[in-house]
């Protein structure tokens, strides 16, 4: 169906919770520390290695950063082949640019969540202005699909980065935040990294028992004609072998439910 121009293509991001640029570099340093075995329980990371699905034989899998005109209908097909589902962390600004795959994603049976905006940095202490991120972010999302999503809003926070604001928003029962198991370095692999981003995943589902694994469909930032660039040509071939690889051995593929507040519990509409 033809869309109608986008009532978001307009809209610049906010830039009220910008950061200063060494505490950017600070926080983006522990989230590549975190990547690393002794990852639960580090603050500030979306990485939780003992949370749901871990030990239970279960894979949430996940792609950030889409949709991406090209990997994300690759992604997609692969997907229906093998009737697996997944969970889109999109962000809102590539939504509003290419709303069809958004409304594409969710016809075939998966599901949407929101990743941002502008796939920058997530707002550090002014839980206001992450809400208006991520509301911007969950009405392009429904524009695209003509569907209402969920409350409370299942999101990633940009960059894996839980902060202060982030937090605040979970404890207050209006976000469930999309953790990880553990990354597998994916977000910048070239093609000749093929087989080690799917060693990563292997070992680390075996390692867990189940996780809630992240592959990216393109790498944000920030800078679109950048973002474009990378060579993402790898990635559907890659995660059809791991699905297959998967199911071989007896794991079960399920939607991302989220991490919700400690109070929240059963609040999801």
């Amino acid at each position: 169906m033809p869309f109608q121009q986008s009532p978001f293509e307009d809209i610049s991001p906010d830039r009220n919770g910008v950061w200063r640029t060494g505490f950017l570099h600070l926080l983006s340093t522990c989230l590549l520390i975190v990547a690393s075995e002794a990852s639960h329980g580090w603050p500030f990371t979306i990485i939780d290695s003992e949370a749901p699905p871990s030990g239970r034989g279960e894979i949430f899998l996940t792609f950030d950063d889409g949709p991406h005109p090209q990997i994300t209908p690759q992604i997609l097909t692969v997907l229906e082949e093998t009737d697996t589902p997944a969970t889109f962390f999109f962000i809102g600004s590539k939504v509003a640019k290419y709303p069809e795959l958004a409304a594409r994603a969710l016809l075939t049976g998966h599901q949407l969540a929101t990743h941002g905006w502008a796939g920058d940095w997530p707002v550090l202490w002014e839980s206001e202005a992450a809400v208006r991120e991520i509301d911007k972010a969950r009405q392009a999302i429904m524009w695209a699909t003509g569907e209402e999503m969920a409350r409370p809003t299942l999101h990633r926070p940009e960059r894996g980065l839980v902060t202060p604001a982030i937090s605040a928003l979970q404890q207050a029962c209006l976000i469930r935040i999309g953790h990880i198991t553990f990354y597998a370095d994916d977000a910048s692999a070239s093609p000749a990294d093929a087989d080690r981003v799917l060693e990563a995943l292997q070992n680390g589902v075996l390692r867990h028992n189940g996780a809630a694994v992240v592959l990216h469909s393109s790498r944000y930032r920030s800078d679109a004609e950048e973002d474009d660039a990378i060579d993402k040509s790898w990635l559907p071939l890659v995660i059809k072998r791991f699905i297959d690889w998967a199911s071989k051995q007896g794991y079960r593929f399920a939607i991302h439910p989220g991490l919700s507040g400690e109070n929240c519990k059963g609040l999801l509409q």
